[in-house]
């Protein structure tokens, strides 16, 4: 009888580790459930916030050949005619910056910033100081927090010595 209370002894033995083992691996898969659930999450959030990312892009493009026209009009354009066309311009740049889009300063004499700023060329001035923006050329833009295209500038350097 000794004998066999030692063997349920050690069945019980065997129960409980294998018990403590199921639990363990039990913990884990749930923990790693939460990681993938937390990670899908995260990646949903990126996706609506920034998946549509190259359409904005696109976009932008147009915005720009729509300023540029508007910039340089035709002699003789209707005024009223005009006007609309900056009415359409406004409730663009309106709409892109309510999906989240909002220009990259860029203006005259601000610090070129290469994070934000691609330098087109660099032009002697003595009007700003070396290393800020001259003359801003193509408007960058974000998305949120992330760049969606710098802003296209020129940067002043310093006049040559005797030049």
């Amino acid at each position: 009888m000794s004998k066999r209370k030692h063997d349920d002894d050690l069945d019980l033995e065997a129960d409980d580790g294998s018990a403590a083992e199921l639990k363990d691996k039990w913990l884990r898969a749930l923990a790693e459930l939460e990681n993938v659930r937390r990670a899908s999450r995260i990646e949903s959030e990126q996706v609506r916030m920034y998946g549509a990312t190259p359409l904005l892009q696109a976009l932008l493009g147009v915005l720009d050949n729509l300023q540029r026209a508007l910039a340089a009009p035709p002699a003789g354009l209707d005024r009223e005619y005009l006007a609309g066309l900056q009415l359409i311009e406004r409730q663009f740049a309106d709409t892109l910056a309510a999906y989240g889009v909002k220009p990259v300063p860029a203006e005259r004499g601000q610090r070129f910033d290469p994070t934000l700023h691609r330098a087109l060329m660099e032009q002697e001035s003595s009007e700003v100081e070396p290393g800020a923006i001259l003359t801003p050329v193509v408007p960058g833009y974000r998305l949120h927090d992330r760049l969606l295209r710098e802003a296209q500038v020129v940067v002043a350097r310093a006049p040559q010595a005797g030049a």
